[in-house]
């Protein structure tokens, strides 16, 4: 249980984000608006929050070293408050672009801005998206979402290319609106430098959550390229029976397409009977060696699926993986659990063996359409 004068601070912190977060939200709303709009009173309202924000800032970067610093605080409390500090600075930035944007509007006419209206407010829509979405994937945590957001930053990146390359254009062609032109091209640019600030936030969630600093790692993420296999991590409690013979299905039904790996929560020995019974269907899996999913999870290596094999209870041990598509729970009965005579597990081992294969055969159906 935490001290409650420790508990408190750690609140004030999320409450002093939270309300930061608004104020520079309704601030990019604004600023946006000002500039599809040319709206100088709106640009105006911008500058006068500004200096808000910044006070603001300072307070919460005090609040979090205050916390540090009086109680060594520990693994996920750390953790949280090394990540507000990150997108607290961010936000930061991205209520400074946000001035910079208004301090441009009084340069904008809107017979020159008539051309670019659609392709403009397509991206300032989605950037205010994904600012809210990553914010709101902060406060709750959720590494899937913000995992999303920060993979999707190129569309912006693309978006803007093209805008810019229609506003270098008009300016060759249309020199009297050359000034126009000019400050919605530095608009431009700032607008992309505020969306890849709320990618960065996003990547601050996966650290939140999932302990992983992803930064300059987005290779490792994205789609793989058609053509590629899909990797799939089969989970069970011991590694020793239910995914070691799911992984190898896969492997022998679909290893044109799809790599699987498998691994365990509490790694054991892999079991005889389901090298046994495998080796029946002509797989053989005697090779193989049971791993710890953790030290998977640490790795750092990405799946696009991830397939726990066991009960409800054991599934939810599971760390969580970056990256991944679709996450699938087969509450699969482990089959040595069972006692009796060999030809009497063999017998169960053979059950689950078949069963095994009937769902993933239904999954790649599914999953995989032809």
């Amino acid at each position: 249980m935490l001290p409650r004068r420790y508990r408190s601070e750690i609140e004030n912190v999320h409450t002093m984000l939270h309300e930061l977060s608004e104020i520079v939200q309704e601030n990019v709303r604004r600023a946006l608006q000002a500039v599809v709009q040319a709206d100088h009173q709106a640009a105006r309202e911008v500058l006068r929050q500004e200096n808000e924000i910044n006070r603001l800032e300072v307070r919460l970067e005090e609040a979090c070293l205050k916390v540090m610093t009086l109680h060594q605080p520990f693994a996920d409390e750390m953790r949280f408050l090394v990540a507000s500090t990150k997108v607290n600075r961010d936000l930061e930035r991205v209520g400074d672009l946000a001035a910079a944007v208004a301090k441009r509007v009084h340069e904008l006419e809107p017979i020159a801005l008539a051309a670019f209206l659609a392709p403009l407010r397509a991206l300032t829509d989605d950037i205010q998206k994904n600012l809210a979405e990553a914010l709101r994937a902060f406060f709750y945590r959720d590494h899937r979402q913000a995992t999303q957001i920060w993979l999707a930053d190129d569309r912006v990146d693309v978006q803007v290319a093209a805008i810019a390359a229609g506003l270098r254009n008009a300016i060759l062609k249309e020199s009297g609106q050359a000034r126009c032109y000019f400050a919605l091209l530095a608009i431009v640019q700032y607008l992309e430098r505020l969306a890849d600030h709320a990618a960065n936030i996003a990547k601050h969630v996966i650290y939140l959550v999932l302990g992983e600093i992803v930064r300059h790692r987005m290779r490792e993420y994205r789609e793989p390229a058609e053509g590629t296999l899909q990797r799939v991590l089969v989970v069970c409690v011991h590694n020793s029976a239910r995914s070691q013979m799911a992984a190898a299905w896969i492997n022998h039904l679909y290893g044109n397409r799809i790599r699987a790996e498998s691994a365990g929560l509490q790694p054991g020995t892999l079991h005889p009977l389901a090298v046994e019974v495998m080796r029946e269907v002509g797989i053989d899996i005697s090779g193989n060696v049971p791993r710890d999913v953790f030290d998977i999870s640490r790795s750092g290596h990405p799946f696009a699926y991830v397939i726990r094999i066991c009960d409800g209870v054991s599934a939810e041990k599971c760390p969580p993986f970056l990256g991944v598509k679709q996450e699938l729970n087969w509450d699969v009965p482990d089959p040595a659990a069972f006692s009796g005579e060999k030809e009497v597990l063999l017998e169960r081992f053979r059950e689950i063996r078949d069963d095994i294969r009937r769902r993933i055969e239904r999954w790649v159906a599914d999953a995989f359409p032809q």
